[in-house]
């Protein structure tokens, strides 16, 4: 009878191990579709990306983002050539810095009413200075972008340099005070000359007139052309730029979720694994009489708390992925922890230790799952560059302290370190040390882009001895943070 029982005890749980590894086999044949489906999709992503990126910096026109306060977020290669300037010389200055003295408050009345969307765009015509002191006349068209990660605007300028056209007014207001003269001098009777001569004289100055007229009426055809073509422009500049933000962002999801899948396939091997073990050894067991109700029970009990680890691995996935909208306030500790979570066989396999010391019970307040993608950009990082550098020990230390306004994390490493140039541009868009097949150059911008615009914070390199040390501060939890939103 005890025989029965065990060997329907065994049939049962054969069973219900065959549903499960069948369930998990689908599970994985479906999750493959998807990441085949996203690779393509993410393809399609980048050379669109790559399409709208070079309409901003080849467009005809000078284009600046800034905040509300006017602080410079992004410039392209126009803007900067019409000022001289180099693109780290101007980002997160003020734009008030690069107008004439006597044209800096000129928009001050019509900014206030784009702001409070009483009006939707304005123009006007403003004085710039170049980097070698040298002024410029630009036709400025502002507009304001919803930026729904800060839940606040952000001002789009576009300027065309009217240098030229300036001059070209300025000849022609002189020429026209000069021969208005004549004319006045004509009709004061104060030329003696000859009837003849005057026949010549008014002659002559009537046909100049008419020519200044007609240049005149040119020029302002001209310019009327000018301006419906920059509005076409630029309505048109600023739907692609809109398309090309949200591309950006979502190519670094993407990307974001190449290296978590390959992070699922290293945390779910051993589970397996060891899942199949189980089911070796209960089957050994009753071969050997030794399977009985205690043995069995242990058995079940760990097959169920291996599935459970591996479900808490696509949770936990799900989670990072998942774009959460609404501000909150968040553990700094628990966000480092479950990014180490995530990459803990990747930094296994390839033999990286990672420390975490300094402050425990901080908190920040923001995008949770934003911050969770910046550090986890940083972290990756810094397992390629220690990958690379071949050294026997490799560690990542990580350190949270804070000081009256911030919660300071630095993440250092042993790697081979970075250059003064590459200091300058690892921020960029774009830009990457790596292997083009082994990245976008796409995480240490949007790390940059999450903590600088969407969470008022600072990214920054701290100079080190070797290997390279990022420092991450967002603003501490308080009650006034939370009252602004």
């Amino acid at each position: 009878m005890n025989t029965i029982t065990a060997l329907t005890l065994v049939v049962s749980f054969t069973i219900i191990c065959v549903i499960l590894l069948a369930h998990l086999t689908e599970k994985n044949r479906i999750l493959k579709e998807k990441i085949e489906e996203r690779e393509r999709a993410e393809k399609k992503v980048k050379s669109s990306t790559q399409r709208y990126q070079a309409i901003f910096e080849n467009s005809v026109l000078g284009i600046t983002i800034t905040d509300k306060d006017g602080t410079i977020l992004q410039v392209n290669d126009k803007w900067l050539n019409m000022m001289g300037y180099k693109r780290e010389e101007v980002l997160n200055k003020n734009i008030i810095n690069f107008i004439a003295e006597d044209n800096k408050h000129a928009d001050t009345e019509l900014i206030n009413k784009l702001m409070k969307d009483m009006v939707e765009s304005y123009d006007l015509e403003r004085k710039y200075v170049r980097s070698d002191g040298r002024v410029f006349w630009g036709h400025l068209f502002m507009t304001t972008i919803d930026d729904k990660d800060n839940d606040e605007k952000v001002k789009l300028g576009m300027v065309q340099d009217i240098t030229n056209r300036k001059l070209d007014e300025e000849v022609l207001k002189r020429s026209e005070q000069r021969f208005r003269s004549i004319i006045t001098q004509v009709a004061s009777g104060i030329s003696n000359t000859e009837n003849s001569d005057k026949s010549s004289l008014y002659e002559d100055d009537l046909k100049d007139i008419e020519n200044i007229v007609d240049r005149k009426n040119k020029l302002s055809l001209k310019l009327e052309e000018i301006n419906i073509e920059l509005e076409r422009m630029f309505k048109k500049e600023l739907d692609e730029n809109k398309k090309k933000e949200a591309l950006i962002i979502h190519q670094a999801r993407l990307a974001a979720m190449g290296e978590m899948v390959g992070n699922i396939a290293h945390q779910w091997r051993q589970p397996l694994n060891n899942l199949g073990l189980i089911i070796s050894n209960i089957q050994d067991a009753y071969e050997y009489n030794e399977l009985n109700k205690h043995y069995l029970s242990t058995s079940v009990e760990r097959c169920r708390n291996l599935i459970s680890k591996m479900s808490d691995t696509i949770d936990d996935f799900r989670d990072f992925l998942n774009p959460n909208n609404k501000k909150e306030k968040f553990s700094i500790r628990e966000s480092i922890l479950t990014v180490i979570y995530l990459l803990e066989e990747n930094l296994k396999f390839n033999n990286v230790k990672v420390e975490l010391s300094g402050l425990e019970s901080v908190s920040g307040y923001g995008y949770s799952n934003q911050y969770l993608q910046a550090v986890f950009n940083i972290i990756n990082n810094s397992i390629d560059a220690l990958v690379s550098s071949n050294k026997k020990d490799k560690y990542i230390l990580i350190n949270i302290s804070e000081n009256s306004e911030m919660v300071i994390v630095d993440f250092k490493d042993n790697g081979i370190g970075l250059s003064k140039d590459i200091e300058e541009k690892i921020f960029d868009i774009y830009f990457t040390t790596k292997d083009s097949s082994k990245g976008t150059g796409l995480g240490l911008y949007i790390t940059k882009t999450i903590i600088e615009n969407n969470m008022r914070g600072k990214v920054e390199i701290i100079d080190v001895n070797e290997g390279a040390d990022i420092r991450v501060a967002i603003p501490k939890i308080k009650e006034e943070n939370i009252k602004d939103e």
